[in-house]
């Protein structure tokens, strides 16, 4: 037990050892005030690019509708199309003459099998 926890113990120091190697150097102060002026400098630049592509967006979608105009009327379809789809969609709600023709085939079976399983 002990030899494992002397080797646990120098696997540790070692670790450490290794890690303490590949810290950076503490930076100096001026080094340290210019990374922040640096990344303050990129802060503000990418803000200001945000709000230009907005306004750019915003700029597009204005000259677009100004130069589209208004909107076309849609046009009225005729009446024989309106009541032959009516018709298409009333043939297809409505009901067969009996339940059992209504349903495909293999919802059919499955019908079958739930009304024979309760003694209908």
């Amino acid at each position: 037990m002990s030899d494992r926890h002397r080797e646990s113990d120098r696997d540790a120091a070692f670790v450490r050892r290794i890690a303490e190697s590949y810290l950076p150097a503490e930076p100096s102060p001026a080094a340290r005030v210019a990374f922040r002026a640096r990344v303050d400098a990129r802060i503000r630049r990418r803000a200001v690019q945000r709000w230009a592509a907005g306004a750019a967006t915003v700029a597009a979608a204005l000259a677009l509708v100004l130069l589209r105009g208004s909107a076309p009327e849609p046009s009225a379809p005729s009446t024989d199309a309106t009541a032959a789809a009516d018709a298409e969609l009333l043939a297809l709600a409505l009901p067969a003459d009996s339940e059992e023709e209504s349903l495909p085939a293999d919802y059919q079976a499955i019908e079958d099998l739930f009304l024979e399983g309760e003694g209908v």
